[in-house]
């Protein structure tokens, strides 16, 4: 009986560590996006609804929306999905900055939906 007792403390922290570890991997990953839309702010308002984060390299953004500065609508995307190494999610801005890309990136865009009728596409059609 104590070694069925110890064998599930032992699942439980294992769990609670994989748990944590999860967390701290989902908040690298969303604070590394959010800083990475923040620097468009100047130029275009961007935002997402969900973030999904696989650790095994898979980040999914959906209904996210670009929006130019002083227009009333922008583009939307449904899903954008990137696969990479799950490394390189992790230190994201650091490998970026530093111009250290992945050997494996793909990037998946999905529902694209734009506004042909906000004012900057319209001033090209004339």
């Amino acid at each position: 009986m104590r070694i069925v007792k110890l064998f599930s403390k032992v699942l439980v922290l294992l769990f609670l560590l994989l748990l944590i570890a999860y967390g701290l991997y989902y908040y690298q990953v969303k604070s590394a996006i959010d800083t990475q839309l923040q620097q468009l702010r100047p130029v275009i308002e961007a935002e997402y609804g969900s973030l999904y984060v696989n650790p095994l390299g898979d980040v999914q953004l959906s209904t996210v929306t670009f929006t130019p500065m002083g227009q009333p609508s922008g583009f939307i995307i449904d899903k954008i999905r990137l696969t990479s190494d799950p490394l390189f999610f992790l230190r994201f801005e650091s490998r970026v900055s530093a111009g250290d890309w992945p050997e494996k990136l793909a990037l998946a865009i999905e529902g694209l939906n734009i506004d042909f009728n906000m004012p900057c596409l319209r001033c090209w059609r004339s």
